[in-house]
């Protein structure tokens, strides 16, 4: 009666938990995961009811049904393992887990640097492919977003738990991120008298746009999809000029960053081409300067 295919035929019966859960670097883990599933839901419905299927046919549409449930079963399981690992992130935040098991990190950054280089690597070799900056505005959700939501009240707990929230939750990382950057700036530029009150002035403004942007992630109006529009446009950095100097077979770029944001823009900016960069006194840079320029020797 089974055919030739594999929705012909009638799953193995799955037992016991499988090795990809315990080493999901086995090759073709993600064939066994798919095969598992299928049998398990295949099972859920027709355990001792098998003889029914009574047709080559018959067993097709059965197999096709548990695909096609299996499918976005599937998509549901692995939403909730991403609010899983990120949850297991805060509470090793919260209670200073990493400091505990070998190498005794000091901080949740360097943790994540030390046991995430694996993981680094391989999406450097294309193997894995998270969106840009997700390592760090995740250690931004956790270290910084988190505290201030469960000092406002918030139950975390409940917040991982509802998949819609969560998920416009990580969506508002990148642009809070962003109004603290604007809004350092603007305290940088502060005259020195005036630090103090601007510093009140900012941590307001920045309250004000947290309430927004959380009003936003609460809302069940706003689906995911939604959360662009519903950001409305995001500021601009304040632009500031460069130099360029050109001679022969060289260009020679100049940028002074008024505050340390521009550092981070520019150094973030040029991270692939720049091996490292060198920090030297004003006498040493006005000197290769110099030579950049004029082709002298020192």
């Amino acid at each position: 009666m089974n055919g030739d295919k594999w929705y012909q035929r009638i799953p193995a019966k799955v037992t016991g938990i499988p090795e990809f859960f315990t080493n999901p670097e086995v090759q073709g883990s993600e064939v066994a995961l798919a095969d598992w599933l299928h049998s398990l839901n295949f099972y859920k419905m027709w355990d001792g009811k098998e003889e029914t299927l009574d047709s080559t046919s018959a067993i097709a549409r059965a197999n096709a049904e548990i695909a096609t449930k299996t499918y976005i079963h599937t998509k549901i399981i692995s939403s909730l393992f991403d609010r899983s690992s990120d949850y297991q992130l805060m509470r090793i935040h919260q209670d200073g887990l990493y400091a505990l098991v070998d190498g005794e990190y000091e901080s949740l950054q360097e943790f994540l640097n030390a046991r995430l280089e694996d993981v680094l690597t391989r999406v450097q070799k294309g193997d894995l492919a998270p969106k840009n900056g997700e390592v760090s505005d995740l250690l931004y959700l956790v270290e910084n977003l988190i505290p201030q939501l469960q000092n406002a009240g918030v139950v975390i707990e409940n917040l991982v738990s509802v998949t819609k929230n969560y998920s416009k939750l990580r969506g508002i990382v990148p642009s809070l991120r962003h109004t603290e950057r604007l809004l350092q700036i603007k305290l940088d530029n502060a005259p020195l008298a005036e630090r103090d009150s601007v510093q009140k002035e900012v941590q307001q403004e920045f309250t004000s746009e947290a309430t927004r942007l959380m009003g936003i992630v609460m809302d069940p109006k706003v689906t995911p999809a939604d959360l662009p529009k519903a950001l409305g446009k995001v500021p601009e950095i304040p632009k500031i000029e460069g130099y360029t100097f050109i001679r022969p077979g060289k260009t020679i770029f100049v940028i002074e960053c008024p505050s340390a944001i521009y550092d981070f823009c520019v150094r973030k900016g040029l991270a692939n081409i720049i091996s490292d960069w060198n920090l030297t006194d004003a006498t040493a840079f006005i000197s290769e300067l110099e030579y950049l320029l004029m082709g002298k020797d020192e």
